[in-house]
C-alpha cells in the first residue's frame, strides 16, 4: 500500500494522493520592483510572481529569465535567491499532483515592453498583461501561491535597499 499525501487545489480544496502519482516540477520565480510597485501576473481574481516549471536541463537563473520573459514580455537579470518553500498542488490544467519546489529570486528589468504574446492558450485563460503594482496594494491583494507573500514582498524591498 502506497503512502497518501494531501494536495490542494487552486481554490484551495484538498484532494488526497498516492505519493507514488506525484510528479515533481521544480519552478523558479521573479520578483521586480521599480518605482514603488512591483510586476505582478494577474490570475484569476487576484496575482502571482511572474514564473513556472523549469525544464528539464534549464539552469534556474535561465528559467527565471525565460518565465519572466513568456509571462511579461519584460528581459530581466536575476540576483538573489530570496526563498525556497515546497507544495502539494493539483494543477488546474491537467488535474495531475504535483510535488513543487518553488525557487524565488530579485530581478531587475533590464529591457522590453509588457506584452502577453508569450503566454500559452492555457495561460491567456487565466492570466491577463503582467502590471506593475503599487507596494500597498500588493500587499493585500490575493495570491495564487502557497507562500506568505506580503512577507516576501518586503524581503525583497529589504534586499533592494
Amino acid at each position: 500500500m502506497s503512502a497518501k499525501i494531501t494536495c490542494r487545489t487552486i481554490d484551495g480544496k484538498k484532494q488526497e494522493f498516492d505519493v507514488d502519482e506525484l510528479t515533481f516540477r521544480p519552478s523558479a520565480y521573479g520578483l521586480a520592483i521599480k518605482d514603488g510597485k512591483i510586476l505582478l501576473s494577474p490570475q484569476w481574481d487576484g496575482y502571482d510572481f511572474p514564473g513556472g516549471g523549469v525544464d528539464k536541463g534549464e539552469r534556474l537563473e535561465a528559467a527565471v529569465i525565460r518565465e519572466v520573459k513568456e509571462e511579461t514580455g519584460l528581459d530581466v537579470t536575476v540576483g538573489d535567491l530570496l526563498l525556497v518553500a515546497d507544495d502539494f498542488f493539483v494543477h488546474p490544467r491537467s488535474g495531475k499532483p504535483l510535488h513543487s519546489v518553488l525557487l524565488f529570486y530579485r530581478c531587475e528589468v533590464i529591457g522590453g515592453s509588457l506584452s502577453d504574446e508569450g503566454l500559452t492558450e492555457f495561460e491567456r485563460g487565466i492570466a491577463k498583461l503582467a502590471e506593475w503594482v503599487d507596494i500597498d496594494k500588493a500587499l493585500g491583494a490575493k495570491f495564487y501561491n502557497p507562500i506568505d507573500s506580503p512577507a516576501l514582498i518586503r524581503k525583497v524591498l529589504g534586499s533592494a535597499a
